[in-house]
């Protein structure tokens, strides 16, 4: 029974990895600058069939964004959320599409 947690724990976090290293690579805390929720799930989407990475569920907003928020705190970056009518975005982040750097 505690082999079967172990590799069901060593999955579980393989799977998220994909989500940091989006994060990583692709995303920068900037001031005074916003990206809608929408942009940051399409351009995961793109990031993932770029680099050739399955996305095992993260392609939904109820998977993704928890685990976005989560890897995004766990790297000192204060998530805010702006849930306006019209696009919810998140404050202070933009998606830099720059892959030789990490950003946070």
């Amino acid at each position: 029974m505690l082999f079967d947690k172990k590799i069901w724990f060593a999955i579980m976090t393989h799977d998220n990895s994909r989500v940091e290293s989006f994060a990583t690579e692709m995303l920068q805390q900037v001031n005074n600058e916003s990206v809608t929720r929408i942009e940051l799930l399409d351009e995961f989407v793109d990031y993932c069939v770029k680099k050739d990475i399955p996305k095992n569920g993260f392609d939904s907003l109820r998977r993704f964004f928890p685990e976005l928020r989560r890897v995004l705190k766990n790297n000192g970056i204060e998530v805010v959320e702006n849930n306006a009518h019209t696009a919810p975005k998140f404050l202070n982040l933009i998606i830099t599409g720059d892959t030789d750097n990490e950003i946070i």
